[in-house]
């Protein structure tokens, strides 16, 4: 079907609409004396664009999003491209580009995302994408990996798209005692085992990040030469003052701290105590909004630990 313009030692070639497999251009010299020579060939495809290289785009934790761009590296000899997906997904105009917007439904669960580029000759084979609603698993923990038992820990996820919250968990004993519902919890180590969290939002839940420790120490075993001190807080919840009232059973110089989720001291009072009940305010209404952790110490005791929310 092709129509071949002789012209010396080049030619001009007008092609059909469908180029078969496997077709080629050849050429032979032929002398005066009507001696041909050996054909010279070269193949040639049927012009239609090559199937696009990968997506470039999220692929977890689209859940509700809208806006969410995706693309591709422009296709040789393409001029023009056309984006798909299947259910809880839609492709935004304009739909002839190398990029492409996607809006993703409430609802989302998973879809998949296509694309393929055209010219004249016809549409490449499609390349796909897959896309889940729920957030992909969290990144991986950080902390200690050894603490002591009794201690009080902050532990890490460096996140995970889409999530709107985190569930931690930790070995039996433990106390999550901040941090419930963000990337970065405060827990007080009760024996060796995992710490994992989760990440979720309205589609679903995460797969679980895992993060073992070990306890090469007992920090329960130590006893306290005091006692302890029946400590508690009042009013708790507080939208300021809070008033720590613990009992002595002897003088002693206590410290006083208020902890923040990720450990950080943003308090810290000495106290000398009396014999009996003693009582010692804690000034918060400069502190922002949030759960934390009053922690009293005196020298050969283990610390107590109270937890204050600030409303």
């Amino acid at each position: 079907g092709s129509v071949v313009t002789q012209g010396g030692t080049s030619c001009s070639i007008a092609f059909p609409a469908v180029i078969p497999s496997g077709s080629t251009v050849c050429v032979t010299a032929i002398s005066s004396c009507g001696n041909a020579s050996t054909q010279r060939c070269k193949g040639i495809v049927n012009g239609i664009p090559n199937i696009p290289g990968n997506i470039s785009g999220p692929t977890t934790g689209q859940c509700g999003q809208l806006g969410v761009s995706y693309s591709i590296t422009p296709v040789a000899g393409a001029t023009g491209y056309l984006w798909t997906s299947t259910t809880g997904a839609s492709v935004q105009a304009p739909n002839n580009l190398s990029a492409a917007v996607v809006d993703f439904t409430s609802s989302f669960s998973s879809t998949t995302l296509s694309v393929t580029a055209s010219n004249g000759c016809g549409s490449s084979a499609p390349r796909t994408l897959s896309i889940l609603g729920i957030p992909g698993l969290p990144g991986a923990i950080s902390g200690n990996n050894a603490p002591c038992i009794g201690t009080v820990e902050s532990y890490v996820t460096s996140g995970s798209s889409g999530a709107t919250s985190y569930n931690w968990a930790a070995p039996a004993g433990s106390n999550i005692l901040g941090g419930q519902g963000t990337a970065n919890a405060l827990i007080q180590i009760g024996s060796a085992g995992n710490i994992t969290v989760t990440a979720s939002n309205d589609c679903g839940v995460s797969g679980t990040r895992t993060y073992a420790i070990t306890t090469p120490c007992r920090q329960g075993q130590v006893e306290s030469s005091i006692g302890s001190t029946n400590a508690s807080l009042y009013p708790n919840p507080t939208s300021g003052k809070t008033t720590v009232k613990f009992e002595s059973v002897q003088s002693a110089k206590y410290v006083i701290s208020v902890v923040d989720v990720t450990g950080r001291v943003i308090i810290s009072d000495e106290v000398s105590a009396s014999e009996g009940i003693n009582m010692h305010e804690l000034d918060l209404t400069t502190v922002a909004k949030g759960i934390y952790l009053v922690r009293m110490e005196t020298e050969g005791s283990v610390a107590e630990l109270l937890k204050v929310t600030v409303e």
